[in-house]
């Protein structure tokens, strides 16, 4: 398992979010330590992206390979899915 992305919460830097092919991942040392959060998000779902709103950071958005769109309102520790996108496989990025 490795990340493909991740994020660093600006407003405490100890707080970071790692996407991987086996779900989203949140320290809150400083990468010491890693909780996979999934509640809300399926075991097995590959997330691509992860994202931090900057104005309300206790948000979190994943974004998964199958092109589902999870949200977390407090910071990541329940996932509610908001929709889809369509699949990333096979997207070229520039």
């Amino acid at each position: 398992m490795y990340p493909s992305t991740g994020a660093v919460c600006t407003a405490s830097p100890d707080i970071a979010y790692a996407a991987t092919s086996d779900g989203t991942y949140q320290t809150i040392d400083g990468g010491d330590s890693w909780s996979q959060l999934h509640n809300g998000i399926p075991n097995g779902t590959s997330v691509v992206v992860v994202a931090i709103d900057p104005l309300r950071v206790s948000t979190v958005v994943a974004y998964s390979q199958e092109g589902q769109i999870f949200r977390g309102t407090n910071r990541g520790a329940s996932w509610k899915r908001t929709g889809d996108i369509g699949s990333a496989a096979g997207r070229r990025t520039r």
